[in-house]
C-alpha cells in the first residue's frame, strides 16, 4: 500500500500499538482479576468510548479464555486415569469393559471439544483482522494521494481523513470519508465497494466519482464522474436504495431537511482540486469563501450580509492567496484584510484571518 502523503504515519502508527497494547494488558489483568482501583477506571473509560472498544473487550477476553481451556486439555493424562482405574478393579473383564468405554468416552468429549476450542480461536482472529482499521488524513492545505489494498485509488482534499481497513475481507469493501475525497475504483461486481457516510452509503461496483463530507457543512454532496452508483441506506442488515446517480448528476443531501436533490452539472468543476486546480462557476461568495479558507488554509469571514448575495466564475491554479483575493476584487466592489497568525499557548499557531467586506 502506497502513501504519498503523510510523513508521521509509522510515528503514528507506534503510539497506536503502545496504546493498543496496553489496553490487551489491561484485559488480560481484568481477566485474571488482578487491575487496581486506577487501571479498572482507566479501561472501563476505554470500554466507554464506543461500542467497537465494547466489542474488542469482549473478543479479547474470550481469547484469554479459549487459552487457558487449552492449556487445561493439555494437562489430562488419559493413561494415568487408565492405570488408576484398573488398581481400583477386581475383575478382569470389567476392567477391560470400563478401560474401552473411558477411551471411547474420552475421544468423543476432548476430541470435538478441542476442535471448537481451536475454531474459536481462529474465528476470533479472523475478526481481529476484519476490524483492524487504518486511517489517513491530510493537514488543512495539503492534497494528497492514497492507494488501497485491492487498487482502489483515492485523492484526499485540505482536512480530510479516510477510514479503511488494512485488507479488505469477505465480498464488501467499505470506507469512511470525512472531508471531501475523489475515488477510482477498482471494478469488482462480486464485490461492491461502499462509502459509508454517516447518515447514508454510497455503493458502487467501479467507477469514478467526488464526494463531500465536511462535519461543518450544511451538505453532503456526491458527484457522479463516470460509471453509476447508488445512495443506499442499511435498516436492520437490509439495503434499502434511495436514488441512483448517472454520469455527471450531482447529489446533494440536506442534513437538516433529510432530503436528497439531484443535479445535472456541466463540467468537471467538482473534480478539478484532484489536478491542483479551485474552479469557481456563478457561486455565492459563501462558498468561495469557505473553499478558498480550505485551499490556503486560512480563516476567512464575511463583514455584511450584503456580500453573501456576490458570486463569482474563477480557476486558480498557481496563484498566491493574495493573488487569488485580489482577482477577485478585479470582479466585485470587495475589499480584504489579512490579520496576521499569532503562537498560541501551546507554541502553535494559529490560522491566519482574512475580512473581506465591502468597499
Amino acid at each position: 500500500m502506497k502513501n504519498y502523503v503523510y510523513d508521521n504515519k509509522d510515528n503514528k502508527n507506534r503510539l497506536e500499538l503502545e496504546k493498543e497494547n496496553n489496553i490487551h494488558r489491561l484485559v488480560e489483568l481484568a481477566y485474571k482479576k488482578k487491575l487496581n482501583d486506577q487501571q479498572q477506571g482507566e479501561l472501563d473509560y476505554w470500554i466507554k468510548l464506543s461500542k467497537d472498544n465494547e466489542k474488542e473487550f469482549q473478543k479479547v477476553t474470550k481469547m484469554f479464555e479459549y487459552t487457558d481451556r487449552l492449556t487445561d486439555m493439555q494437562k489430562i493424562n488419559c493413561k494415568e486415569d487408565l492405570r488408576y482405574l484398573k488398581q481400583k478393579m477386581t475383575q478382569r473383564n470389567r476392567i477391560c469393559k470400563l478401560s474401552r468405554n473411558f477411551q471411547k468416552i474420552a475421544a468423543i468429549l476432548i476430541i470435538p471439544f478441542m476442535i471448537g476450542t481451536l475454531l474459536g480461536v481462529l474465528q476470533l482472529t479472523k475478526d481481529s483482522v476484519e476490524i483492524s482499521m487504518n486511517k489517513f488524513e491530510t493537514a488543512f492545505g495539503v492534497r494528497s494521494q492514497h492507494i488501497l489494498s485491492d487498487g482502489t485509488k483515492i485523492w484526499l482534499n485540505s482536512g480530510s481523513k479516510i477510514v479503511y481497513p488494512e485488507k479488505f475481507v469477505g465480498n464488501k469493501r467499505e470506507v469512511e470519508i470525512y472531508g471531501e475525497a475523489y475515488f477510482e475504483v477498482e471494478p469488482d461486481k462480486n464485490n461492491p465497494f461502499y462509502v459509508d457516510l454517516g447518515t447514508y452509503k454510497v455503493k458502487v461496483s467501479g467507477t469514478c466519482f467526488n464526494i463531500e463530507n465536511y462535519s461543518d457543512e450544511q451538505n453532503i454532496s456526491t458527484y457522479l464522474e463516470h460509471g453509476k452508483v447508488d445512495l443506499i441506506k442499511e435498516i436492520n442488515g437490509k439495503e434499502m436504495k434511495l436514488c441512483e446517480l448517472h454520469e455527471g448528476e450531482r447529489a446533494v443531501f440536506n442534513k437538516a431537511k433529510k432530503e436528497i436533490n439531484i443535479i445535472k452539472i456541466q463540467g468537471t468543476r467538482y473534480v478539478d482540486w484532484v489536478k491542483g486546480k479551485l474552479v469557481f462557476r456563478n457561486d455565492y461568495m459563501h462558498e468561495v469563501a469557505v473553499r478558498l479558507g480550505r485551499w490556503y488554509n486560512v480563516e476567512i469571514l464575511l463583514d455584511g450580509d450584503e456580500l453573501e448575495n456576490y458570486f463569482f466564475t474563477a480557476t486558480f491554479q498557481y496563484e498566491t492567496l493574495e493573488q487569488a483575493l485580489n482577482l477577485l476584487t478585479y470582479s466585485s466592489p470587495i475589499k480584504y484584510r489579512i490579520i496576521s497568525s499569532e503562537q498560541n499557548i501551546d507554541s502553535t499557531f494559529s490560522k491566519r484571518k482574512i475580512i473581506i467586506s465591502k468597499k
